[in-house]
């Protein structure tokens, strides 16, 4: 075999091999801008989503206007666009969420063990959509547990039974 052809087959394998290299480079760099699309897309939603329930801790006489934003055509697309662009863990813990508020409407009664025991329900499910959205842009590592999320909010946070 001439010199020059075995020269002309090196040069060929490590051709192909470096535009596989670049292809599969390409791919990689196609999938990561798709991903921090999505992340930033998701980070928007989830802020729309949060805001009536971020209203209500800012302020809790505010609960009427917090219940009006959730009402509103707004943020019915906003929980669409949630269903449609959040992780199954944020969908899933939004649910659990929602359904808690649809099914104790009125939480206000006088019975001080129940409106404990439906405090601690809501805070724990707050706190499983946060933990949830934080992993979901980016943080799928955290060590953070539910109690956490909400520790810079409330003062006697060891009296919420987080299950």
């Amino acid at each position: 075999m001439e010199p020059w052809v075995i020269i002309e087959i090196i040069i060929a394998i490590f051709g192909s091999s470096s535009i596989a290299g670049i292809v599969i480079q390409n791919k990689i760099q196609k999938l990561r801008s798709i991903e921090e699309k999505l992340r930033e897309e998701r980070r928007k939603v989830y802020a729309e989503v949060l805001l009536p329930f971020i209203e209500i801790f800012a302020n809790p006489s505010n609960t009427v206007r917090a219940m009006e934003r959730v009402s509103s055509l707004e943020f019915r697309q906003a929980s669409f666009d949630l269903i449609l662009v959040g992780s199954d863990e944020v969908v899933k813990a939004y649910g659990n969420l929602m359904q808690y508020i649809y099914k104790h409407p009125n939480d206000n009664n006088n019975n001080k063990e129940d409106k404990s025991s439906s405090t601690s329900e809501i805070m724990s499910l707050w706190a499983t959509l946060l933990l949830e959205i934080r992993k979901s842009l980016g943080n799928k590592s955290t060590n953070l547990k539910e109690e956490d999320m909400l520790r810079h909010l409330i003062k006697d946070i060891e009296r919420i039974d987080f299950k």
